[in-house]
């Protein structure tokens, strides 16, 4: 973090953490204290990067005649600074300013006292209200929109958040003209019209108050999607990440942190990783991945929840799963190629024609059984602890391709030879769905 500061993501906070010096001063710069350590540290700290960087900054373009114009320092409306909890003189070295013009300083904790001096920087007889560079810091970042807004055109101050543009189109040229590549969207909206998104990215509200539906006309080639709802059509190698999916056709790229709602088609002939998604429901039914026939691989790690696989015929293709705690269905239209699926869960195989599904290393009660009771420890577990014994005569059931023991003759030896006889049991087992609920050892 920085050397004299800490950013609280959660509170909006940014807490001075140098103590007073020996004259009871404490002194901050706004440009290395503030701005670069920040950004380092939005770098390093990834709940830092779920949020935007609350502090931007104008200014040092040089100037004719050997001058330059002076640094100036926007910290968003809605956080602050608390200085350092003791009573002390605190030196704040740069223009710096809250965007909405009240005051960017909290009290400190307890009943200490603050004085707070600035020194600051000559603007070069220009004032704030004509500088294009503030312009551009009023827009956090981003074209803001918002399709319920009153708001359009590309003139100032349209598509900041103070008066956020109500059309797509308007934005992008926005964003063309200002070199953004980030839209906040309020409320939820349609992209579409045939547009061209391409490296957009596309920041909502929430899963609750954003639902993005992307019509099949528009470009949205490696776009990204974050807080929201999504339905509709992407192209090649979109990142996904803390939204909802619901209907989605043709992904391909990364899938991070989301609820997967409805039914996603893979598509494009390119990978598609779903990485610590959840299950969810839309009505009532539970999500399904379509592999889109040939040509896709899938990847999911850390999946947790139940969901269906369909529509795999390609004989060289790849489907894996790592399991948290889930469950997948494979349908009867999978029927070609390598399915491997480890971690703790359930499969639920109806695969048909030539696949190969691998679930050696997935952990449940079918496989717990399967090992156990096909190896010398289930005979000790019977009770059987001699180490010179013969089983024969096993009778097995299946379930789900493992094979339950329920029936076996064991005989026991004094000798490693086997030719003195101590005892000939009979032994028995009882299963449902596939876990031992019963079993006896006769002696005969």
């Amino acid at each position: 973090m920085g050397a004299k500061v800490t950013f609280n993501e959660i509170t909006k906070i940014i807490e001075i953490d140098e103590a007073p010096d020996v004259d009871g001063e404490v002194f901050i710069d706004v440009k290395t204290d503030l701005y670069s350590d920040g950004k380092e540290d939005w770098v390093t700290n990834e709940n830092l990067r779920k949020f935007q960087f609350p502090i931007s900054a104008v200014g040092g373009n040089p100037l004719p005649g050997e001058k330059a114009l002076g640094s100036t320092f926007f910290l968003n409306s809605d956080w602050k600074i608390r200085p350092y909890n003791a009573s002390h003189r605190l030196t704040i070295n740069g223009n710096f300013y809250s965007a909405d013009g009240t005051d960017p300083f909290l009290d400190p904790l307890g009943t200490f006292t603050v004085r707070i001096m600035q020194q600051v920087s000559s603007l070069v007889d220009s004032t704030v209200q004509q500088l294009t560079e503030i312009e551009y810091a009023s827009y956090n970042g981003g074209i803001t929109v918002d399709v319920l807004s009153s708001y359009l055109g590309t003139d100032y101050p349209v598509g900041t958040p103070q008066q956020p543009v109500n059309n797509l189109s308007d934005a992008l040229d926005i964003a063309a003209d200002r070199g953004f590549t980030v839209f906040y969207i309020l409320g939820d909206i349609t992209v579409g019209d045939g547009l061209d998104f391409t490296q957009i990215s596309f920041i909502g509200e929430s899963i609750d108050k954003t639902e993005i539906t992307i019509d099949s006309d528009a470009n949205v080639d490696s776009c990204e999607f974050y807080e929201a709802t999504i339905v509709g059509s992407l192209d090649g190698q979109c990142k996904v990440k803390e939204c909802r999916i619901l209907d989605v056709n043709y992904i391909s790229g990364v899938v991070e942190l989301c609820i997967l709602s409805g039914e996603i088609t893979l598509g494009g002939g390119a990978e598609a990783y779903f990485l610590d998604c959840w299950a969810g429901t839309n009505l009532g039914i539970p999500p399904s991945i379509d592999l889109g026939g040939s040509g896709q691989t899938l990847v999911m790690q850390n999946f947790n929840g139940y969901i269906s696989w369909k529509n795999k015929n390609g004989v060289s293709d790849q489907a894996n799963a790592s399991l948290n705690a889930g469950w997948i269905v494979l349908e009867s239209t999978i029927t070609a190629g390598n399915i491997s699926i480890i971690g703790t869960g359930y499969v639920e195989d109806n695969s048909t024609g030539s696949v190969v599904v691998n679930t050696d290393h997935l952990v449940n009660p079918d496989n717990v059984s399967n090992h156990v009771w096909t190896h010398n420890t289930g005979l000790k577990l019977l009770g059987l602890v001699q180490e010179n014994f013969v089983m024969d005569q096993q009778i097995y059931e299946d379930y789900n391709g493992a094979k339950l023991l329920t029936s076996a003759r064991i005989r026991t030896y004094q000798d490693s030879a086997k030719t003195q006889l101590i005892a000939t049991y009979q032994v028995t087992a009882t299963w449902s769905l596939g876990q031992c609920t019963s079993y006896e050892m006769v002696i005969v």
